[in-house]
């Protein structure tokens, strides 16, 4: 979410940001004031998600379909899903949002050392895992220890959460086996990643998924929620959050996620992300 252009400083909701990051994880404390805020849109994330409030009801779109989220469940997205939080434009009161952001080797390496092999997916209901209270304060306590200095307690805390998430809640699925469409979207989506800097024309990407430009883009938006061009861009973006934890130039993050210069790279992201790269690099803990 981010600030409404229009809305007066007295009525605009003002937000502040802290953002740490360790062992492919990058977690995002936001504190918003009562006001006006615009929500954002839909994008997408490479890695889980895990979003928890102490004090706010949201709400996230995903797979199609709006789900409430009451305050202190937890909210668990899976990597690649496109996704939308709130579409509300009023906070009524204080709302903090613990987001954290978890590359999917970090759990397979816990499920391999705890010998669950190929955990499968996590299972929850509509993204939301609200009857484990044990679980939330797991979360709590790793999350604040993140923020302080202290690695090996911090670190700990981690393994408790994701050992429990993985004991609780994650089971093995079967494989379906995938239709053409599906199968031509999956081969679509396994080549933007692994261009994740490289322009990319819409014929390039059907022959790649073997199917028509024009079916792919109805196809595509169907299975993600995104059209091909709006996917890519969100994803280019995403990459360059990961980057602006690093010391490289910003215009460097920006010519390395394909963007044409800076101020293109700036403009979508704070669209995207909710604020300008050098604001969210200023909020690193």
């Amino acid at each position: 979410m981010k600030n409404i252009p229009g809305a007066t400083a007295s009525t605009r909701s003002s937000v502040a940001l802290e953002i740490a990051t360790h062992d492919g994880i990058l977690l995002e404390a936001y504190d918003y004031s009562a006001g006006a805020i615009e929500p954002l849109g839909r994008h997408v994330h490479h890695t889980w998600q895990f979003g928890w409030s102490p004090d706010a009801s949201g709400e996230h779109w995903v797979r199609g379909e709006t789900h409430l989220e009451p305050p202190r469940a937890m909210s668990v997205i899976p990597p690649d899903d496109v996704h939308a939080p709130s579409q509300q434009r009023w906070v009524d009161s204080r709302s903090r949002y613990w987001m954290a952001y978890l590359d999917d080797a970090v759990l397979r390496e816990v499920a391999a050392d705890f010998g669950a092999g190929s955990y499968g997916t996590l299972t929850f209901r509509f993204g939301l895992i609200a009857t484990d209270p044990a679980l939330a304060e797991l979360y709590v306590r790793a999350y604040r220890l993140s923020f302080q200095n202290e690695p090996l307690g911090r670190d700990t805390a981690w393994l408790a959460f994701f050992v429990r998430l993985l004991e609780r809640h994650a089971t093995g699925v079967g494989v379906a086996r995938p239709s053409r469409e599906s199968r031509a979207v999956q081969l679509a989506l396994a080549y933007i990643h692994s261009r994740p800097a490289n322009p990319l024309t819409l014929r390039e990407l059907a022959q790649v998924a073997g199917i028509t430009p024009a079916r792919l883009c109805r196809t595509f938006a169907a299975h993600t929620g995104l059209p091909p061009c709006a996917y890519d861009l969100r994803l280019r973006v995403e990459s360059g959050r990961r980057l602006l934890m690093s010391e490289l130039p910003i215009a460097e993050i920006a010519a390395r996620t394909g963007f044409a210069d800076q101020s293109h790279f700036g403009r979508h992201f704070k669209r995207i992300v909710g604020f300008s790269p050098s604001r969210y690099r200023s909020a690193q803990a």
